[in-house]
């Protein structure tokens, strides 16, 4: 059964990291996701094409099946 929205929440209020993400952002979840989105983002434009192909191939293996 999937976890219920208050239990994901206390969850997520006993994670000390993701406390400190809230902290730096006044507790403002919205700003502190779209913060790190960005960072994600950052860091895919950094990586080589190379790598992020062999990321995708190995999410989605069921691309690389013969037609």
């Amino acid at each position: 059964m999937a976890q219920s929205l208050t239990a994901i929440r206390a969850a997520a209020v006993e994670d000390p990291e993701v406390e400190a993400v809230l902290a730096e952002f006044d507790g403002d979840p919205r700003r502190a996701i779209r913060a790190l989105l960005d960072d994600i983002a950052a860091l895919a434009e950094d990586e080589p094409a190379e790598t992020m192909l062999t990321l995708a191939a190995l999410v989605r293996p069921e691309a690389q099946r013969p037609g």
